[in-house]
């Protein structure tokens, strides 16, 4: 193999489910992966199951590595790089990514001013457990953004795990990240209110689960076929405001559901409005029906 295209030691530093994740399909592809944690056990149980070294100095397992990888929590990013910086981690100028969907490189001050090149990898791939991501993580995108070789090491990266490199613009990684959370993290928090509601009507949990799945699998086939707007459905994109009027009365009892039915419900007369399916006088009895 040419030095050109050498296959990059990867040094994984915090290796929760996403790094596990990452660092076994790194291995699979046949990356050299060492594995370091501040929790000496967990690294070590990570580095099994990837298959990889582990290293108990995080600044010795990145001295080792081409790549250095931090899977670690947003708010301790750069603190993580500050104190690997300090303890010469950098010195063979590697190129360090971190995870995070909300920060863009600029976190890894640290990393750069000791001579690293950086950047950022956000997997967008919902990681509730790596034995199942590993299985389904190809085709996931991953956006990328940082200095000219960090983006070229993150896409490499990417496309290894079989993943899709995108670019993001590093000054609006917050808003990319609040639709990421929107449509993935907040789908949970919706199915959770969703099945309480039902859970009160009367059903037991396993039938409305079996029931909501259903529902929920169906509406993403529909945006699969269908695209925003053209999958909506229901009363809002109906227009049947007596529908509306009869949840928001039952939803009394909810406080805390109310405010949430109401604000989803103003979107959804926006979606319907660009679709051209809600005439414009029931879109504004909906719009003064669902204000806050």
């Amino acid at each position: 193999m040419s030095p050109a295209r050498r296959r990059p030691t990867v040094a994984i530093i915090g290796p929760g489910a996403v790094g596990r994740t990452i660092g076994r399909l790194l291995r699979r592809a046949g990356f050299p992966v060492l594995v370091s944690g501040r929790r000496p056990a967990s690294a070590r149980a990570a580095a099994r199951w990837i298959g990889a070294r582990h290293v108990p100095d995080p600044a010795e397992a990145s001295r080792r590595a081409d790549w250095v990888l931090l899977t670690v929590p947003d708010d301790a990013i750069a603190t993580v790089a500050r104190s690997m910086a300090r303890a010469g981690a950098f010195q063979a100028r590697p190129v360090v990514l971190h995870t995070s969907g909300l920060h863009s490189s600029a976190v890894l001050l640290h990393a750069r001013r000791a001579g690293a090149s950086t950047g950022s990898i956000h997997p967008l791939h919902s990681f509730a457990r790596p034995t199942a991501s590993v299985r389904t993580f190809r085709g996931s995108a991953c956006t990328v953004e940082g200095d000219r070789r960090a983006i070229a090491a993150a896409c490499r990266l990417a496309r290894a795990i079989g993943g899709r490199p995108l670019p993001v613009d590093p000054t609006r990684k917050a808003l990319y990240h609040a639709g990421a959370v929107l449509a993935c993290n907040d789908l949970v928090a919706l199915y959770g209110a969703g099945l309480t509601l039902m859970r009160c009507a009367g059903l037991p949990r396993r039938d409305a689960e079996r029931a909501l799945l259903g529902l929920v699998e169906g509406t993403v086939s529909n945006l699969r076929r269908a695209g925003c707007p053209g999958a909506l459905t229901g009363p809002v994109a109906r227009g049947d405001t007596g529908t509306v009027r009869a949840h928001l009365r039952a939803l009394r009892r909810f406080p805390a559901f109310l405010p949430v039915y109401r604000a989803a419900g103003r979107l959804a007369v926006r979606l319907a409005r660009d679709r051209g399916s809600l005439r414009e006088a029931d879109a504004r009895r909906l719009a003064r029906l669902l204000a806050p």
